[in-house]
């Protein structure tokens, strides 16, 4: 594979995990439509007893009444609510299935490409050596037999010429190796720890917290840190919580009194410095655990496994979390 189809592939790559973290934003809107038309049914269910009840407690017989048009759409509305919410979320389940199916196709083509490459590479640098060796034996006989003729002489200059330009060409092959390795660990090395794949929330603790408005601020071009923030948001999201968005840091979200270090990494001065920091208006009592019930940051804290820190931020306003994720450690 050549390097335009291999950047081909990692286009397609962030293109695909863009895909799945919108259809991941409409799956929550299905989902409204859902919690809405069920709400209008629970209404429609109280006013027809509403209505029977009126009629018992009235106790005379009387001609049938007009049925009611609200009456009538609202449990429509409600059916109809329900129906689209229900075939959007299995719409959308169905193409973010297909976004991750692609995502990995994806990601073990590039693996397959960066191993073959390295194969080749090590394979180029065994002939080379069995090259040069045999290129040495030859120049071994010719030194005997130099006395005899200025034409075998002439060979052997014209061998030890070829033996050095194949040592030359080992040198180059084992240094192609040695970077192709090096660039083969590193990729595998961001494919394998990537922090989302050990992402774990406590949902059912959530749920049953104080909850609040949340925003999640990540590292700009940090691919793993951004996949993290999007399925942290998810999480939250189905949680209870009210998302406010995504977003990389700005050099205007550090917070005064952490660190404020000139040139210092965005995270630093957003008060993560290491992990994750929830940033809230008010710091809650320390330590944080035990307050779940009416301390929405400190739910989080306990929901979240990880390291962790909690940042003043007096610009926020309150009820609003605001979660700044570091780089990797």
């Amino acid at each position: 594979m050549g390097p335009i189809e291999e950047f081909a592939l990692k286009v397609q790559l962030i293109s695909q995990e863009t895909l799945r973290a919108s259809l991941s934003a409409w799956l929550d809107f299905w989902t409204y439509l859902i919690v809405v038309g069920v709400a209008l049914e629970i209404i429609d269910w109280v006013w027809e007893y509403a209505s029977n009840l009126k009629d018992f407690w009235r106790g005379v017989i009387h001609t049938p009444e007009e049925p009611s048009f609200v009456k009538f759409s609202i449990g429509l509305m409600a059916i109809a609510l329900v129906v689209t919410g229900v075939a959007g979320e299995w719409y959308l389940q169905v193409r973010i299935g297909e976004a991750e199916s692609k995502i990995e196709q994806i990601a073990d083509s590039l693996e397959e490409s960066t191993s073959s490459k390295l194969r080749d590479t090590v394979r180029d640098v065994g002939d080379t050596k069995t090259a040069a060796k045999q290129s040495a034996v030859a120049a071994e006989q010719a030194s005997v037999q130099a006395g005899i003729a200025r034409r075998r002489a002439e060979a052997i200059g014209k061998q030890a010429t070829q033996l050095a330009s194949d040592l030359r060409k080992t040198a180059e092959a084992q240094e192609k190796a040695a970077a192709a390795q090096l660039e083969l660990n590193k990729y595998l090395e961001t494919k394998t720890n990537a922090r989302w794949k050990n992402l774990t929330v406590n949902t059912d603790l959530l749920k049953g917290s104080a909850k609040a408005a949340f925003e999640i601020l990540y590292v700009p071009n940090d691919e793993d840190g951004f996949t993290f923030s999007t399925l942290l948001a998810k999480m939250l999201g189905t949680s209870g919580w009210t998302f406010l968005g995504i977003r990389p840091l700005k050099d205007s979200d550090a917070v005064e009194g952490v660190w404020n270090i000139p040139n210092a990494p965005l995270a630093f001065n957003a008060g993560a410095w290491y992990g994750i920091s929830f940033n809230v208006k008010s710091p809650p009592p320390y330590p944080p655990f035990g307050h779940e019930k009416d301390c929405p940051v400190c739910a989080l804290v306990s929901a979240i496994a990880g390291g962790f820190k909690i940042t003043a931020d007096p610009r926020l306003p309150e009820g609003v979390v605001r979660i700044v994720v570091g780089q990797r450690q």
